[in-house]
């Protein structure tokens, strides 16, 4: 190969490699912009009777980033500590997500997923879809688990968007434990 091949050859590559690099910068600046906006959501948690409202708003932040074909979201039961399914979206996934969920736990990766408190992808039962797992948790106790449901063909989500979904439902779950807690003092506040 010729030398000034070998210098315009060498020139493409860095110029492709500055330009790579200027679209990561970017993104990695939208990414963080758009952190900071999705940090604090907490409705007026005195107005709230159900968390059902802090689920949706965080699905629809979520939505923002990541396109799962479905999102849910089970909450411990305070009474009895089993994962409730409390919302689904869209609904129509609803059986899916209850049987990969009752597989999970069966085998132990959802038991895993709560102790990671970071996402973790699995292959479902038949290999045709993927879910991701969250643990809700705040510093004082587990409050749920977010699952969200992808197409096994659908490019794998990049560490930053896990990361940025890590930020968003660790503020879930602290709107939920601040709903909670609030409800328990308003409750008894004339005892």
């Amino acid at each position: 190969m010729s030398e000034k091949r070998k210098a315009t050859t060498s020139r493409k590559e860095l110029e492709d490699r500055i330009r790579t690099l200027e679209e990561q910068a970017r993104l990695t600046l939208d990414i963080l912009e758009m952190a900071s906006s999705l940090g604090d959501f907490q409705p007026s948690i005195n107005k709230l009777h159900e968390p059902d409202q802090i689920l949706a708003e965080t699905g629809k932040r979520i939505a923002r980033f990541v396109s799962f074909h479905a999102t849910a979201f089970y909450l411990v039961d305070e009474q009895s500590n089993d994962f409730i399914l409390r919302m689904c979206e869209p609904s129509v996934h609803q059986e899916v997500i209850r049987r990969e969920v009752t597989h999970l736990i069966d085998s132990g990766i959802f038991a895993m997923a709560i102790r990671e408190n970071r996402p973790i992808t699995v292959y479902s039962q038949d290999g045709n879809h993927r879910l991701v797992l969250h643990v809700l948790a705040t510093s004082s106790r587990v409050r749920g688990m977010f699952v969200g449901l992808t197409t096994r063909a659908e490019r794998s989500i990049s560490s930053t968007l896990l990361a940025l979904l890590s930020i968003v439902l660790k503020n879930c779950a602290n709107a939920i434990e601040s709903f909670e807690l609030y409800q328990f003092f308003y409750k008894n506040r004339g005892n």
